[in-house]
C-alpha cells in the first residue's frame, strides 16, 4: 500500500508499507504513521496525504523499486502462520517500528529518453 504527501511547496514524496494490516477499511492509522515518517525524513509543512488506491501511483518516485523489492523481498507467509505475523506486523507499528520505506519526491515524466 502507498501513500503521497505534499509539503508546503507544493513537491510531492511517495511512501510505502505494509497493506490493510491494522484495518481493511479505516485509513487514518496509515495516514498517522506517515505523517510521522514523513517528519522523520525531513519533509516539513505537510498540506495533504493521499492513499493510494495502486502502487502506480507512486511508481514515479526515486525509490519506487527500492522499496517494492524491499517489501517483496520480505514476504508475507500463507496458511497457519498468516496470523501470527500479521500479529506481529501490528505489534511492531503500533510499537514504534512503522515499516514505512520512503520512496523519495516524485519525478516529473520526461518527454524524451537521455541517449
Amino acid at each position: 500500500m502507498a501513500a503521497r504527501v505534499q509539503d508546503h511547496a507544493g513537491e510531492w514524496y511517495g511512501f510505502m508499507t505494509w497493506g490493510r494490516i491494522v484495518d481493511c477499511v479505516d485509513d487514518s492509522w496509515l495516514k498517522e504513521i506517515v505523517r510521522v515518517d514523513a517528519s522523520l525524513c525531513g519533509i516539513e509543512g505537510i498540506t495533504e496525504i493521499r492513499v493510494c488506491d495502486s502502487l502506480s501511483e507512486v511508481a514515479s518516485c526515486r525509490y519506487f523499486y527500492e522499496g517494492l523489492f524491499h517489501f517483496a523481498n520480505a514476504g508475507i507467509p500463507f496458511g497457519a502462520s498468516y496470523d501470527a505475523w500479521k500479529q506481529h506486523r501490528l505489534d511492531e507499528i503500533t510499537h514504534g517500528t512503522p515499516h514505512v520505506y520512503f520512496l523519495g519526491q516524485e519525478r516529473e515524466a520526461e518527454s524524451e529518453p537521455k541517449p
